[in-house]
C-alpha cells in the first residue's frame, strides 16, 4: 500500500510540474506576443511621425512665401554687416523684412550665420537646422518623460506622443516651421536646460541655457524659478543656487546696457509696444491678455491690466496652496517632483501676456503627460473622461482664424486652463487626506 501511494505522489507531483511548466510556457508566450505587438505599433507610430514631418519639411522648402520672420532675421544681419541700425524698421524694410527686429543685442551675435548666403540658400539651411534641433528635443523629451517620470512605462504612448506631438494645438511645430520663427530652437535651450536640472542638478548650466534662450525671448527667464521645484538638494542649497543664477543674470544684462546702450534702449523701446500690439491677437497669439482685450473690448489699457494681473494672482495663489498640500504628504520625492513640475509648467502659459501659436511646442509634453497621468492614475470618472476629451480635442486642427465666436480663435488658452483645473483636482484628490475630500465633491459631477 505504501508503495502504490509513493507512486500516487509521484505521478501527482510530476502532474503539477508540468502543468506549472505548461502554463509557464502559455505565458511567456502571450508576453512575447504582447511585445511583438507593442513593436509593431511602434514602428507603425515612428513611420507615421516620419511621414507628417517630411510632409511639413517639404511643404516649407517648396513655398517661397513662408519663413517670413526669418527674413526679418537675415535681414537684421545684413543692416548689422552694414553697420547700421537693425532697429531701425525702414532700414530692415530696405532689406526686405515686413516687421522689426525684437530680440536682445546679444541675439544678433548668434544669427550672424544666417547674413553670409542668399535668402534662398539660407532658408534651405535654416530649415535643415530646426529640424535636426526638433529631433533633439524629441530625444531630450524621452529623456525626461519616458526614461526619467515614466519609468519605462511604455514605449507605444510615448511613440504615440510623437505623433500627437506633430499635430497638436493647431499644428504648433509646423506653424514655427512655416514662419521660420525661432520657437524650437529657444524650447531645445530651454528643455535641455530642465534636463540638466534633473540628471545630477547643474544648476549653473539649468541657468545658462535659460539665459541665452532670455537673450531672443525675454519671458523664458521667469523659468529659473524650477530650481526650487525640481532641484535637488535642500531648499537652503536651492535657494543659493537660484540666487546665483539671478546674479549672473543680472550681470550679463547690466554688462550689456553698459557695453551697447544705444541697442539696449532701442529693444527696450520696442518690448514696451509689444504687449499691445494690435495685430498680436486671436489664434496667433492665444494668450490671456490679448483674450482679456477681446472679451472687455475698448475699455482701455489701465482696465485690461487690473484683470490681467488678478488673473494671475488667482492661479499663482491656488498653484502656490496646491503645493503646499502635495509637500505635506507622504508621496516619494519623485511624484513630488513629478506632480509639482507638472503643475507649475502648466501655469506658465496661462499667465503670460503674450504667447505665439509656435511657442505652445513648450506645453506639448506637459499637456500629454499631465493628462494621461489623470487617465491612468484617477480616482473619477469625469476627470478621465474630460482628460480624454482635451487629448482628442488638442489634435485638431481649427485654421488660423479669425472666427465668429472669440473661444474657437483662444482655443489652445483655453483647453490649456482646463487642463490646469482638471490636474488641480487630480492631484489634491490624491493629496488631501480622505476626510478633507467631501470638499472636492461639491464641486465635482457625482458619477
Amino acid at each position: 500500500m505504501d508503495d502504490i501511494k509513493k507512486k500516487k505522489n509521484r505521478y501527482a507531483l510530476k502532474k503539477e510540474v508540468l502543468i506549472d511548466t505548461r502554463m509557464k510556457e502559455k505565458l511567456k508566450a502571450i508576453r512575447d506576443y504582447t511585445v511583438k505587438q507593442k513593436k509593431i505599433a511602434a514602428a507603425i507610430l515612428l513611420v507615421a511621425c516620419g511621414l507628417m514631418l517630411a510632409y511639413y519639411i517639404e511643404k516649407v522648402a517648396t513655398s517661397p512665401d513662408f519663413q517670413w520672420d526669418l527674413r526679418i532675421y537675415h535681414s537684421a544681419v545684413k543692416v548689422f554687416f552694414e553697420g547700421g541700425n537693425y532697429y531701425d524698421f525702414d532700414l530692415l524694410k530696405e532689406k526686405g523684412s515686413h516687421l522689426p527686429f525684437g530680440y536682445s543685442p546679444y541675439s544678433i551675435y548668434f544669427l550672424l550665420f544666417l547674413g553670409i548666403l542668399s535668402f534662398q540658400k539660407t532658408a534651405l539651411l535654416w530649415l535643415g537646422l530646426k529640424v535636426v534641433i526638433l529631433i533633439a528635443l524629441f530625444f531630450i523629451w524621452k529623456r525626461i518623460f519616458y526614461d526619467y517620470f515614466d519609468d519605462r512605462n511604455s514605449w507605444v504612448l510615448f511613440c504615440l506622443f510623437l505623433v500627437w506631438s506633430l499635430r497638436a494645438f493647431n499644428r504648433t511645430v509646423y506653424m514655427d516651421l512655416r514662419a521660420g520663427n525661432i520657437s524650437i530652437i529657444e524650447e531645445f535651450l530651454i528643455w535641455s536646460g530642465i534636463l540638466f536640472l534633473l540628471y545630477g542638478g547643474r544648476y549653473l548650466l539649468f541657468g545658462l541655457c535659460l539665459l541665452v534662450a532670455s537673450f531672443f525671448k525675454f519671458l523664458p527667464i521667469v523659468l529659473i524659478g524650477f530650481v526650487l521645484i525640481v532641484g535637488t538638494g535642500k531648499m537652503k542649497d536651492k535657494i543659493r543656487q537660484l540666487g546665483i543664477i539671478c546674479l549672473i543674470s543680472l550681470v550679463v544684462w547690466g554688462a550689456g546696457i553698459l557695453i551697447i546702450p544705444f541697442e539696449f534702449r532701442e529693444w527696450t523701446n520696442f518690448l514696451r509696444l509689444i504687449p499691445f500690439r494690435s495685430g498680436e491677437v486671436g489664434i496667433i497669439n492665444p494668450a490671456i491678455l490679448p483674450f482679456i482685450r477681446e472679451i472687455i473690448g475698448n475699455s482701455g489699457k489701465a482696465y485690461e491690466l487690473i484683470l490681467y494681473f488678478l488673473w494671475v494672482l488667482i492661479v499663482l495663489f491656488i498653484s502656490y496652496f496646491v503645493s503646499k498640500h502635495i509637500l505635506k504628504r507622504d508621496f516619494s520625492s519623485l511624484k513630488k517632483k513629478k506632480y509639482l513640475f507638472f503643475l507649475w509648467c502648466l501655469v506658465y502659459p496661462i499667465i503670460m501676456p503674450r504667447f505665439k501659436d509656435y511657442t505652445f511646442i513648450f506645453l506639448l509634453p506637459i499637456f500629454y503627460y499631465s493628462l494621461l497621468e489623470i487617465v491612468k492614475k484617477g480616482k473619477r470618472r469625469v476627470p478621465k473622461i474630460i482628460a480624454v476629451f482635451l487629448l482628442s480635442f488638442s489634435f485638431l486642427v481649427l485654421g488660423t482664424g479669425p472666427n465668429p465666436i472669440i473661444a474657437l480663435d483662444y482655443w489652445p488658452l483655453l483647453i490649456t486652463i482646463t487642463s490646469w483645473i482638471v490636474f488641480v483636482v487630480f492631484i489634491m484628490e490624491n493629496s488631501i487626506p480622505f476626510a478633507g475630500r467631501k470638499i472636492l465633491r461639491f464641486t465635482e459631477i457625482s458619477e
